[in-house]
């Protein structure tokens, strides 16, 4: 398939102008190389709901993302930039699954005749679409990864195709076509999203706050603790705290039968092509560290259970007098009840947030009912039954690992990870008062 579309792509190119033939010869490769799930799932999980760019912020072109000097876009500018990539590339993805599910009823009125393969055909096709509704993972898919997935379904339809004798193209699993137009909206994004990383993570002075290990090596002297305050000062809010977990953390298993909870020193310390490497408690025990630091009242949720799960969660009184929580994790932010980016149809496709219940945006009246909105969705993931969750007194948290106690060798002991909260608890252990401007005196 991998040589097909290339000769595709240089005929392509061949006809075209003399700039796009200085693309990197290795593009087309590279990107069938990086289009692993696991791969892509870790490098790019963007998302969209409302905020894309109008016709006067028009998309940057590969050129200009690559000619244009970092200093000159701020990182507001190149989320605008970056917008309308997101759902250029998202437009494609929803045509592209059309066409799927076309050729997919096509072949079930061929079988109609044949229950016994049709039986098969349409248990092989609900698999894969139960996994595009995400409806047995507690991961949204990003748009990559929804790519690799569809590339997955095409290569099931080619083949009963072809076994039918019904194939429209010989010798071609994929659609060449779609696979150019892809590669050009990867290879922008792609570049501009390099910009934004390093954006995100540029400091008031202008300067460039690489992974710890990278700090530490150019300050033998810089603490952990004190990269973690640097961090709590660039992921000044939830948002750019979302961006940072989707650049720069990777989510990794652990060792099968010992689950090791790692402390934020450790997570900052495993490091693997440019990624923080840990799984959901890993993740959400340093990004608890960061809110501590932000002056919120961040605790991580455990949900017992295979699989089990973690997320960190803090809950603030706002302007209204009314409850917004906020839950940071491996699904990257949902603010009551809002994903961040995440799509009607389960797709991580960009920046801003999703849909929600009602109460989502003043806030909602007591900060169990918050607790509870941003729960929820884990439910969709069959990781808890949120009847009995929110019906029962109370829930598990992770204890500090500054509390836990340590075996003979120093080590943290894993058997006193968890403590027992109290719904009656919540607001007085865990509610901050959110830090409202006064209004200017009347004139």
């Amino acid at each position: 398939m991998t040589e097909v579309l290339i000769a595709e792509r240089q005929r392509r190119t061949e006809r075209e102008s003399p700039q796009v033939n200085q693309l990197d010869a290795t593009c087309d490769r590279r990107y069938f190389i990086q289009a692993g799930i696991a791969a892509a799932a870790s490098a790019l999980g963007l998302r969209t709901a409302t905020l894309f760019a109008s016709e006067e912020s028009p998309a940057v072109t590969l050129q200009e993302a690559k000619e244009k000097p970092l200093e000159t876009l701020s990182f507001d500018k190149i989320t605008e930039k970056l917008k309308p990539l997101w759902e250029e590339q998202r437009r494609e993805l929803m045509q592209r699954k059309t066409t799927l599910e076309d050729r997919c009823d096509k072949l079930k009125e061929l079988l109609a005749n044949n229950s016994i393969v049709l039986d098969a055909f349409e248990k092989q096709w609900g698999t894969f679409t139960d996994t595009l509704k995400n409806e047995h993972g507690a991961t949204v898919p990003s748009m990559d990864v929804y790519t690799e997935l569809l590339n997955q379904a095409e290569t099931m339809l080619q083949k009963a195709e072809t076994d039918l004798g019904t194939s429209e193209r010989e010798n071609a699993d994929k659609d060449p076509e779609f696979h150019c137009r892809y590669l050009d909206i990867i290879e922008r994004r792609e570049a501009l999203e390099e910009m934004h990383k390093r954006a995100l993570m540029t400091n008031s002075t202008g300067d460039v706050v690489g992974l710890y290990p990278e700090e530490k090596n150019r300050n033998p002297d810089f603490k952990h603790d004190e990269y973690i305050q640097t961090l709590a000062q660039l992921l000044y809010t939830p948002e750019r705290l979302a961006l940072f977990i989707r650049y720069c953390t990777e989510y990794t298993k652990d060792i099968p039968h010992k689950d090791h909870w790692q402390t934020p020193e450790e997570t900052l310390l495993r490091v693997k092509n440019g990624k923080y490497l840990g799984d959901c408690e890993d993740i959400a025990i340093l990004v608890k560290e960061i809110l501590i630091l932000q002056k919120k009242k961040p605790f991580v949720v455990i949900m017992e259970g295979d699989p089990g799960h973690a997320t960190c969660i803090y809950i603030e009184k706002n302007e209204h007098g009314k409850f917004d929580a906020y839950d940071f994790g491996t699904h990257e932010l949902d603010r009551n009840g809002c994903q961040f980016g995440v799509m009607d149809d389960g797709v991580i496709a960009g920046v801003g947030y999703g849909k929600g219940p009602k109460e989502a945006e003043k806030g909602f009246d007591t900060a169990k009912d918050a607790l509870c909105a941003v729960m929820s969705k884990h439910e969709n993931a069959g990781l808890i039954n949120m009847k009995e969750w929110a019906s029962g007194p109370g829930f598990f948290v992770a204890r500090d690992y500054r509390d836990r106690e340590k075996d003979e060798k120093g080590k943290l002991k894993d058997t006193d990870e968890r403590v027992y909260v109290a719904f009656d608890d919540l607001e007085k252990r865990y509610v901050s008062e959110i830090e409202v401007a006064p209004l200017p005196p009347s004139e």
